[in-house]
């Protein structure tokens, strides 16, 4: 973990309405996608706690050769625009870790954008993975190679996927049994990590118990620092 500045010299808004970031910082600050840093802007002494940021989305054009560099954080406050000091401190938490040999990747969109797992394309690319994402927020330009459905046909991928990748808020975790259509006490056939989308004020220095979730191994779970990916088999869901 390191502290540095950085300054916002791009904006992105996507499909979904939420604003990303380009941000010229030290590369070491950046996580890995499901990771996290923290951003202060200096110029608004009123936020003190600072803005959580995850690397997000597909950088540039589907036709150029660095589409797949997730360069953009977010999302980011209305007030923040090009120029903008950051005084930035990361990388933090727990990020995804995809297996060596994933074949079948699904990508699973429960909260309300994409964003957060799209940076792991590139990685699933690399591998010759095939990819199919479920979500039913605005999703941006895809490569053709990627399959898209809606959240309904989740259940299709059990049988199908070797590994899943999910973004929920924390509040919705006790439905994702009704989502899959398992019964209580059936557990999914394939590894799936899943990335906790809940308020991470402290970003881990005060354990303030915010983000506590139900944790199989010591009771509770804290998001920002035990998380906020998460192997689903940890938790109690």
């Amino acid at each position: 973990m390191q502290n540095d500045t950085g300054k916002i010299s791009l904006i992105q808004i996507d499909p979904d309405g939420s604003r990303s970031a380009q941000i010229d910082c030290n590369p070491r600050l950046i996580p890995d996608p499901g990771g996290y840093l923290l951003a202060h802007n200096p110029n608004e002494p009123d936020a003190v706690l600072g803005q959580v940021l995850f690397p997000v989305g597909l950088s540039g054009s589907i036709e150029s050769d660095d589409v797949f560099s997730p360069v953009n954080l977010g999302p980011i406050p209305r007030t923040w625009h090009p120029g903008t000091s950051l005084q930035l401190r990361g990388p933090l938490g727990q990020a995804f870790n995809l297996p060596p040999a994933v074949r079948s990747l699904g990508l699973i969109v429960l909260g309300e954008s994409a964003g957060r797992l799209l940076p792991l394309i590139p990685l699933a690319l690399e591998k010759n993975a095939d990819i199919a994402i479920f979500s039913d927020v605005p999703l941006p330009q895809l490569p053709p190679v990627i399959e898209i459905h809606a959240i309904n046909a989740v259940p299709e991928a059990i049988s199908w996927a070797d590994f899943l990748a999910i973004d929920i808020p924390l509040e919705n975790i006790p439905i994702l049994r009704s989502i899959f259509q398992l019964d209580p006490h059936d557990y999914l056939p394939c590894p799936a990590q899943i990335l906790v989308s809940t308020p991470m004020p402290c970003a881990g220095i005060a354990e303030c118990g915010v983000c506590a979730l139900p944790w199989r191994k010591k009771g509770y779970a804290l998001a920002c620092k035990d998380g906020p990916v998460f192997n689903l088999n940890q938790l109690l869901w």
